[in-house]
């Protein structure tokens, strides 16, 4: 009993220290630009359905930092509060920590897009896009397509991928975030 206590332990503690040494690797090889990937992903949506229009992005990683209003939040809480989520705080934090949710319509039907985005895409990204499009399907009543974004993807991740219905799209790991080229242009010595 005890040995299976600290094996349990020890298991978390190894599943977090892996999930800092990956954000710790995403620090230091330079994370995916949030701008980028969402503006792949507006791109793809009309390969997702024809004739695409009125596109909306309701939760994005640049909002979601001190944000806790707006439509997509309120029906988050409401689904939370009303006991429309079966495991109330596991689903409840899957979807506030979804990466990019937009809405879009296709002619007279409208459709989510919940999107993770990495640095490379591995199944962890497939499974949690997974879960967080069921929940989304779920709380706003609407179909939303899976995706996961972002410049390379695991052989056999994308193999899954494909196997479960998730789709990805290419973040070209050169192209990088206006705002930040910019930014940095600023701190640069002048050569004279």
């Amino acid at each position: 009993m005890l040995v299976d206590i600290i094996r349990s332990f020890r298991e978390k503690n190894m599943r977090r220290l892996g999930q800092r040494l990956q954000d710790l690797h995403s620090i230091v090889m330079g994370p995916v630009s949030e701008r980028h990937a969402q503006a792949a992903v507006l791109a793809h949506l009309p390969a997702l359905a024809p004739n695409v229009a009125d596109v909306e992005v309701l939760l994005s990683q640049l909002d979601r930092i001190g944000t806790t209003s707006g439509e997509y939040w309120e029906t988050v809480r409401d689904a939370r509060t009303q006991g429309r989520l079966e495991d109330p705080t596991d689903d409840y934090l899957r979807l506030i920590e979804t990466d990019f949710v937009v809405r879009a319509r296709s002619g007279n039907q409208v459709f989510l897009a919940a999107v993770e985005i990495s640095t490379t895409v591995d199944n962890k990204d497939v499974d949690r896009v997974l879960k967080s499009a069921s929940l989304a399907t779920r709380v706003f009543g609407l179909t939303a397509v899976p995706l996961v974004s972002g410049p390379s993807i695991r052989p056999t991740t994308l193999l899954y991928a494909e196997r479960e219905g998730v789709g990805f799209v290419r973040v070209k790991p050169e192209e990088r975030d206006p705002e930040e080229a910019d930014n940095q242009e600023v701190g640069r010595a002048s050569p004279h």
